[in-house]
Parts: C-alpha cells; sequence; structure tokens
C-alpha cells in the first residue's frame, strides 16, 4: 500500500484507533513474550502420537466542595496532593451552558498498558482501566475532575452514548498539585435528522440502528463501519504469507458500541430522529440484523435546524452457508463462524460474528455484501482460527475444514534436574505479528490441563499452530519455550532456574525520608530490543519506602520510580546486588521550565500549544498552553536534555477537523532546552526569531484566495538543509502572515491545502522558491484563483468503482508562478469519485492508482478560474507482477527497514514499490505495465540504479544485485596540484 494511502488512511483511523487504545473498563457512564529473557531449554521434539480561561480559575475553584479524605486504606496524603485536577465549563456553540451532561475523564499512562508479566498466568485476562472520573455538569455546565495522575495523555469522552457524543483531547496537562481551568469546551454545531429505513418492499423496519458521522469517508473503505462486538481483523500480510486472525483484546470488542458518534433506533413504522448530527459532509449508517449494512453519502448537512433525509433502504444482501467438518469430514458443531467483506484496500477483512454452526455442523448467515469473503471458523472454546478466502455469499457453499486439536506434554526442571510439580503455565499463540506480548491473550486452560503422577503437565485440546509456552514455581524464575503443533503433538522440557530478589529502597534526596505509595517498575536489560522496555513487574513502595521484587534471575536490570511529586528516576543494579544490600533510589524534585511566546515586541495573536519530550529515554510526553500574556511553565522535570516544540493550539477542534488534514500540525518552532534539577530553565521564544546561528533574512506576506482575503491558511517556510528551521505561520483574517526570521539563502515557502470536516486532504495549494540575502525583508504575496475538478476511478474489469484509489493532482510543466508548485492528494470515496474543490487555475496531469493496478494518468487538464473542466474518469487495469530477491554487496547486513521501487520510463513516471523480507531478502511488486524499468533499492546506504525490462508476462526469479554508490571526496584533488 503506498505511502500517503497508509498517512490518509492512519489519520482518518485515528477516529477509531484513539477511542480504542485510551478508552476501557470504568465506572459505568451517567447518560487496544517472545523476547522475554530465555530460561535453559531442552529443545522442542515432536512427542508420540497417542500422548481559555485563567482569568476565571480562582473563581471557578471556590464552587466547587473540597475533596473527600482519601480512605486510610488507599494513598496517603503526601501522594494525593501531588495529583493534578481539571475544571470547565461545557458550552454550546453560541456559550449557552450545557447542564446536566455526563464527562469522562479518560487517561493513559504507561502503566495502564503494562501490566505485570505474570498477569499472562491469570486466568481472566488483564483490563486496561482508563477511566478516570466520571462527573455531570452542573446548572452552569461546570464539571471537575480530582486525583489525576500529572504524567499521562487526556481526553474528555462527552455524552458518551448520547446524541451529543464525542471527544476533546486536553493539550493542557496539569502539573503536580495543579487544578487547570481548561475554560470554555464548546461543543459541536449540530443538526437534526429524520427519515425512515425501509426494506427492499418499502416496507419500514424496526429496530435498525442508525448513525451519523463527518468523519472522513475514507475510514469506511478500511471496513470500520463493520466493526462491532466480537470483531477481529484477518489479513495477508504478504502476497507469499498465509491469512491470519489479528488477536483483538477482550476490552477492546466492549468498545466498539461507546464509539462516539449520534445513534438512534428506528421506530415500528421505520421513522427515525437522528439528534447531535455534526455540520459539515455527514455519513449515515444503518444496519440491522440479516440485512445488509448501507452506507448513506456522504451528504451535506446544513447549518442550523432539521433536514428530512429520505428513506434510507436496506437490502436484504446475500445468504452466505457453509458447512464445518474436521480431517475425517465428521460435522464440527457449535463452531464459531466470523466472515467479512475483503477489503478493496489491501489483503485483508474486518470479521464480524455471523453464525454458529448446528449438529450436522452446517451455518448460514444474511445480510452480507455480494462481493468476496474472508470467513473463519473454529470450535466451541478453540484457539486458532481455519480462514477460506474468496467466498461470495449467495453462490459459494464453503466448506471449512478444522484440522485436529493435538496436545503439549510439559515438564518443568530446576538447575539439579528435578522435576516440579504442578508448576503456573501459560501459552500464548505464537502470531507472528509484530505485537507487545502482553496484548495477545494467553489461551484459557480451563478443562485442558491434566497433571500426571511423573510430573509432567499435559495441555489438551490446542489447535495446530505454535505456541509460546511459560512455567513458574514458587522459588523459580520464568521459564520459556515454543512447542510446534503444525504436524502433531509436542513435548517441551523447561528449566526453570532458582529466582533471586532484589530490595528497593525509596527515599526523597536531602532528608532521607521514605517516600510512601511511589510506583516502582522493574526492567530486565538484558531481554531484547522490545522487551526491555517493558516492566517485568510494578509494585508500589509501602509506608517504609520499601519494596521488593522477586522471581529475578542473575543479569542487569534497571528500576523507574514514579510519584507525582517527584521528578522521574531511574537506576541500574545487578543481580545478585552487591554485598546483598538494599538499591537505594533517591527522589528529586526535578528541574522546571518557564517561559514565554512572543511575536517580536507584541504578544502572540492566539494561545501556543507546547509540548515536550525528553531525548534519548522513553518518557511520556509533557505539554501545556500558554496563557493569554503567552507564558507557560511545567514543573517536576527530570535534569537531562529535551526538544521543545511551539504549534498552534487544536484541542479546541472536533475529531473530525482535527483528522481532516496534517497542515494544522505543523510546527512553529523546534527548540533545545536542558533541565538541571533543582534549578528553572528559562526559554524566551520569538516565533518571529529564527533559533539557529548564522545569517538570517525575514519573509513576510499575504495570500488572497479568489479576490478575497485567505484566512486560516497554514503557510510553511523550509529552508534548505536546515530542518530545525522549518516553520510555519497561520493566516489572519485580512490573510496575512509573517515568518519572522529564517536562514538566509534558498528557502521554499507554501501554501498548505486545507482539509476540512468530512474528507482528508494532502499537498499544497502553491510554492515559491525564494534566494535570500542576509538581512533581507522580502514580501510574499500569494494571489490565488481556483477552480474546482472532479470525476471517478474505475476499474477496467467490470467498470465498477475503484473504491480508496489514491488520485494525485501536479501542475503539468512550469508554466504559472504558483500553480506550477501544486501537488495534491486525496482518496476516492466508495463509488471511486473524488473532488478537488480549490485548485489554482492551470494545466494539470491527473493519477490514480491502487495497489495490484497499474497507474491511469490523464495529462493536460486545464482548469479554469472559477470554473470545472468536464468530470474526468480515470481506469484502472490490472497489473502484471516481478518477484525476485536481492543481493547486497557482500559483508552488508540489511537493515531492519528493505524496500524496493519500480519507476516507468517515459512521460507518466508510474512507480510501485514494496516491502523487502529482510531475512530472505525476497520482493514482490504489482501492478506494474510491460516496459523498461528504473529500479531503486532502498537498503540504508546509497545504492546505483539498476535498469531492466519487464515483459507482458511479468518476471519470476529477478535477481537484483545493486552496487554502494562510491563516496564522493569533499574536495577534489587534481593532479599536478592544481
Amino acid at each position: 500500500m503506498k505511502r500517503f494511502l497508509l498517512a490518509a488512511g492512519a489519520l482518518c483511523a485515528v477516529a477509531l484507533v484513539i477511542y480504542l487504545a485510551f478508552l476501557g473498563d470504568g465506572p459505568e457512564p451517567i447518560g487496544p513474550l517472545q523476547d522475554l529473557q530465555d530460561s535453559p531449554v531442552v529443545p522442542v521434539e515432536q512427542d508420540e502420537p497417542e500422548a481559555t480561561a485563567g482569568d476565571v480559575a480562582a473563581a471557578r475553584e471556590q464552587l466547587f466542595d473540597a475533596p473527600e479524605p482519601v480512605a486510610n486504606d488507599g494513598p496517603p496524603d503526601t501522594y494525593t496532593r501531588a495529583l493534578g485536577g481539571l475544571i470547565g465549563r461545557l458550552v454550546e456553540p453560541d456559550g449557552t451552558p450545557v447542564p446536566d451532561m455526563g464527562i469522562e475523564a479518560l487517561a493513559a499512562t504507561v502503566h495502564d498498558f503494562l501490566p505485570e508479566i505474570g498477569a499472562l498466568f491469570e486466568e481472566q485476562q488483564a483490563q486496561i482501566e482508563v477511566v478516570k472520573g466520571v462527573t455531570r455538569t452542573d446548572e452552569e455546565g461546570r464539571f471537575r475532575f480530582e486525583d489525576l495522575e500529572p504524567r499521562g495523555i487526556y481526553l474528555l469522552g462527552i455524552d458518551q452514548g448520547g446524541p451529543r457524543s464525542t471527544i476533546r483531547f486536553v493539550d493542557h496537562a496539569p502539573n503536580p498539585g495543579e487544578v487547570v481551568d481548561l475554560g470554555d469546551v464548546r461543543l459541536d454545531p449540530y443538526v437534526i435528522f429524520t427519515g425512515r429505513v425501509v426494506d427492499e418492499d418499502g416496507t419500514g423496519v424496526a429496530g435498525a440502528r442508525i448513525r451519523a458521522t463527518n468523519l472522513p469517508s475514507i475510514i469506511f473503505t478500511f471496513g470500520v463501519q463493520d466493526v462491532r462486538p466480537g470483531f477481529t481483523v484477518a489479513f495477508q500480510e504478504d502476497v507469499n504469507d498465509d491469512w491470519r486472525v489479528a488477536p483483538i483484546p477482550a476490552w477492546a470488542t466492549r468498545l466498539v458500541e461507546r464509539f462516539p458518534v449520534p445513534a438512534t433506533r428506528s421506530e415500528d413504522d421505520g421513522t427515525f430522529r437522528l439528534e447531535g448530527v455534526p455540520i459539515g459532509m455527514a455519513t449515515v449508517l444503518v444496519d440491522k440484523q440479516d440485512l445488509l449494512s448501507l452506507v448513506h453519502g456522504p451528504v451535506p448537512t446544513g447549518n442550523a435546524g432539521e433536514r428530512h433525509i429520505g428513506d434510507l433502504r436496506l437490502k436484504r444482501g446475500q445468504v452466505l452457508t457453509g458447512r464445518v467438518a474436521d480431517m475425517l469430514d465428521d460435522p464440527v458443531p457449535n463452531a464459531e463462524i466470523l466472515a467479512g467483506p475483503l477489503l478493496e484496500l489491501a489483503p485483508a477483512a474486518v470479521l464480524a460474528p455471523v453464525a454458529t454452526t448446528d449438529a450436522e455442523g452446517r451455518f448460514e448467515a444474511r445480510g452480507l455484501p455480494d462481493t468476496e469473503h474472508v470467513v473463519a471458523a473454529r470450535p466451541k472454546g478453540g484457539v486458532e482460527w481455519t480462514i477460506v478466502t474468496g467466498v461470495e455469499p449467495g453462490y459459494d457453499d464453503a466448506l471449512i475444514r478444522i484440522g485436529s486439536t493435538h496436545h503439549i506434554t510439559v515438564i518443568a526442571r530446576n538447575g539439579a534436574g528435578e522435576v516440579l510439580k504442578r508448576p503456573s503455565l501459560a501459552v500464548q499463540p505464537v502470531t507472528g505479528i509484530p505485537l507487545h506480548p502482553l496484548l495477545v491473550p494467553s489461551i484459557s486452560l480451563a478443562g485442558r490441563v491434566t497433571y500426571k503422577e511423573d510430573g509432567s503437565v499435559l495441555i489438551d485440546e490446542l489447535d495446530p499452530g505454535k505456541y509460546s509456552v511459560l512455567a513458574r514455581a514458587k522459588g523459580y524464575t520464568i521459564g520459556k519455550s515454543v512447542a510446534d503443533l503444525t504436524r502433531g503433538p509436542a513435548r517441551v522440557e523447561l528449566v526453570l532456574a532458582e529466582d533471586q530478589s532484589a530490595v528497593v529502597q525509596v527515599v526523597e534526596a536531602g532528608s532521607g525520608e521514605p517516600v510512601h505509595y511511589a510506583m516502582v517498575g522493574i526492567f530486565d536489560l538484558g531481554a531484547g530490543d522490545e522487551m526491555k522496555k517493558v516492566p517485568l513487574s510494578n509494585r508500589r513502595t509501602g509506608p517504609e519506602g520499601r519494596v521488593e521484587f522477586d522471581g529475578l534471575t542473575n543479569g542487569q536490570y534497571r528500576v523507574s520510580v514514579l510519584h507525582p511529586a517527584y521528578a522521574t528516576a531511574e537506576e541500574d543494579f545487578s543481580v545478585p546486588p552487591v554485598q546483598n544490600e538494599a538499591l537505594t533510589v533517591e527522589l528529586k524534585g526535578g528541574g522546571s521550565l518557564k517561559g514565554r511566546v512572543h511575536a517580536g515586541n507584541a504578544p502572540p495573536d492566539k494561545q501556543r500549544f507546547i509540548a515536550m519530550g525528553m531525548r534519548g529515554a522513553d518518557r511520556f510526553p509533557r505539554f501545556t498552553v500558554t496563557d493569554e500574556n503567552g507564558e507557560f511553565e511545567v514543573t517536576h522535570l527530570e535534569a537531562g536534555e529535551y526538544s521543545v516544540t511551539v504549534m498552534q493550539r487544536f484541542a479546541d477542534q472536533s475529531l473530525a477537523d482535527q483528522i481532516s488534514g496534517y497542515e494544522q500540525f505543523m510546527p512553529e518552532r523546534f527548540l533545545e532546552a536542558v533541565i538541571t534539577e533543582g534549578e528553572q530553565t528559562y526559554l524566551d521564544i520569538d516565533i518571529l526569531g529564527s533559533g539557529i546561528d548564522g545569517p538570517t533574512a525575514r519573509i513576510r506576506g499575504r495570500v488572497t484566495l479568489n479576490n478575497a482575503p485567505g484566512a486560516d491558511l497554514t503557510v510553511s517556510a523550509r529552508p534548505r538543509g536546515e530542518w530545525r528551521a522549518r516553520k510555519s505561520a497561520r493566516t489572519d483574517a485580512n490573510g496575512l502572515f509573517d515568518f519572522g526570521e529564517v536562514p538566509a539563502g534558498k528557502v521554499s515557502v507554501q501554501l498548505q491545502q486545507k482539509g476540512r470536516s468530512g474528507s482528508f486532504m494532502s499537498g499544497r495549494l502553491a510554492e515559491l522558491s525564494l534566494d535570500l540575502e542576509p538581512n533581507e525583508v522580502r514580501e510574499v504575496v500569494f494571489d490565488v484563483r481556483t477552480g474546482r475538478l472532479r470525476g471517478r476511478v474505475l476499474l477496467d474489469r467490470n467498470g465498477g468503482p475503484a473504491a480508496g484509489a489514491e488520485v494525485g493532482l501536479r501542475a503539468e510543466g512550469e508554466s504559472g508562478e504558483f500553480n506550477s508548485g501544486t501537488r495534491m492528494g486525496l482518496i476516492a470515496d466508495r463509488d471511486g469519485r473524488f473532488f478537488f474543490e480549490s485548485v489554482p487555475a492551470g494545466t494539470y496531469r491527473l493519477r490514480a492508482h491502487r495497489d495490484g493496478y497499474t497507474e491511469a494518468v490523464i495529462h493536460d487538464i486545464v482548469v479554469p478560474v472559477g470554473g470545472e473542466p468536464p468530470p474526468q474518469e480515470l481506469y484502472l487495469s490490472r497489473g502484471i507482477e516481478v518477484a525476485g530477491l536481492i543481493e547486497l554487496p557482500q559483508g552488508r547486513e540489511p537493515p531492519r527497514f528493505v524496500w524496493v521501487n519500480f519507476q516507468s520510463e517515459g512521460k507518466d513516471r508510474a512507480s510501485s514499490g514494496a516491502r523487502v523480507d529482510r531475512e530472505s531478502l525476497k520482493f514482490k511488486v504489482d501492478g506494474l505495465k510491460p516496459g523498461r524499468y528504473t529500479v531503486q533499492v532502498y537498503a540504508g546506504e546509497s545504492y546505483e540504479p539498476i535498469v531492466i525490462d519487464v515483459p507482458a508476462g511479468g518476471l519470476d526469479g529477478l535477481v537484483l544485485r545493486p552496487q554502494l554508490i562510491p563516496e564522493q571526496p569533499e574536495k577534489l584533488e587534481l593532479p599536478g596540484g592544481r
């Protein structure tokens, strides 16, 4: 899948990902081990078949009662006093208070997502609980949350499950002991949709669910509308790989029904009234059991009031039938069946529960689309899914043949070879997916385990496949091995080393007083790159400030200590500890970063978002917002070097607006700061300054768009070779902008394409290349006159829509001052349609692409001022494949990421690429036409391009031997010293 499609899909899928990542079980609302250090193991052998608001903060603070006293068995006062709080007021777009509305404080911290490794041995999967507080607004719309951990990422979940359901990012995180006033949190303006849900005969459908959202319609080409409780995702990582099912944690499946979009149900006669529809281009989703789900729109909502959208027709769809049998052709009753249409964009499918097999092993599911499906089955209580692809409901009778189950015989021994009786066991499927091991659910062992007299343990009824087997026993470390059941039963022996223990004493620096309730995490530095960042255990210190860790083996470890009243502290130590003494960790107050943001001699026109992260360390970012004077402060920072970014605020925008385009997230300034323990670091940030040494120039200007001021547009400046000097600015109501100082020399100034709610667009409207003399002041004027361009991308094979096709627009030649820099991209909707609503007048080439298909290009399209050319149609044809392998020069190890790209010669310059398998260095590139190509290998170093000819039938077994580009001397020495 191409980079733009991935970027667009990633941004648009934020609507789902953020929600699934940050929500979890919590209070009910009111209205998402392979590198675990191995112990010695005996090789696996096959078993025998049988076996805004600073001025009102103080006033609001007095309107709330003091917090309830902390219970004696809870955290001490020294801890709770250091926690933070959030207050604010929920209002309508016109500023009217919103009373009696439920709000949740949602947060994610590192400890929420990284439970102890011991959680793998629990029968009940560890739950992610990130609902940190629930409240309702009072009669004046005010809300308050207390006892919030300062180090975290917070969202406000507003009216969850209600008609105004939405979320807001909290960009002003509290410092320890601080109550932050978020000011007025404005809800989105909305309209009301009315209509009727009918079936194919025009009869009203009762009980249908109707939802509406102005999230970009691209997300529905990723199958988001098919996500429902019990869902999972089937995918094929590469064209040569088998299909697999991604393990979806149980907590994620329970969150689907709480997705923050307005929803309602149709009445007995099919009529409905849906309040809270966000203004913009809204997509309406309708579903009902046994009927084909409907994705309607996007349709314009209008600006206010009520709109009747007519009849929404649900079709019966197709019927999927099939049978599940074992290898002896005996029926498998009560098997679970998942099914979902193959996605247009990638070899993947969103699978939903559709049926359970009867006594004869047969199943039937209704209301499915007439397209290729992926169908998966597993027996009741089973682990692995058996997948069949290419099934067309209404035509095929699917046969899913499930292999026989096998068992693992596990023997756990100590270092002396003695069998350890009745060890605790955990079994995980080896997915081959780069997931955190604690996100892969352990298999329930209830009813599967038999302890034998000889001390061995039989784990039965496991599907064919590979499994991680972990064992632990009191007084011993965790042992791990892999059992391969692809061909039959397996036997594993694990050697559990005697465990070591370590005591950590946490004290306050200076006073030496013990620190109660600090969170201490221990990390194994000898584990793999990923696992050494995962805590083996997280524990709270007691009143004496001590905590003991057991289950350790000899090696190097790191402890990380968190307490809201102190800066984060880390210490490395060895096991066994030197002289068996406790490791003492001193907690310090840390330093602080204080500063002011201004524009020359004037205060900033708007508040700014400040984000900072410690360089070279895995820490949650800290962030804050400037006050009305441009001032900010972040406290309790660990000493070290930090990267600081200044940018425009975006937290007051709706989620749809935030993911409509990335132009709004461009940083205004990059800075660095050094934090010193016990000291305050001050940053004076002039957003008009360059922030670098050397000669500078100044750029300011104006944007005129169709003879009117181009307001609220993002303009960026990119000095050549100065990454940290890249800057952005936002035009004001008069279309004016000012970058201030930039490095003298060559600078590219770009006017960015503005995304809008309901769609996603990237790229730039116009670009100017400048060569600036030192101390020069350059006035830049973008006088842009635009037209429009629309069209459709279709498939040659049947004339059907090429949903999700990547559509790019680029100026043809260098004919115009501004349009020569125009470069835009978007994604075709479900009907293959696309619309560029603001294109600088000029001549363009239009390009469409989708994986597996050749690119389609139309040249010399003239876009007039204020008008548009006839709708364009691009037809995609199935491409041919080139498969082969890469032989790097001798002694060159492949990096973690290897890519190969094919670019055709000629006017169109079509391009297609693919990831190269790092182990085998094999690749497969599709979507090519016959012809000559320049092939470029990207493998961490610079390689010479290779020219090849691709015949009509494609190529298989192609061997590419790229040669390194010779290093050029910085200064060329001529013979004779000249």
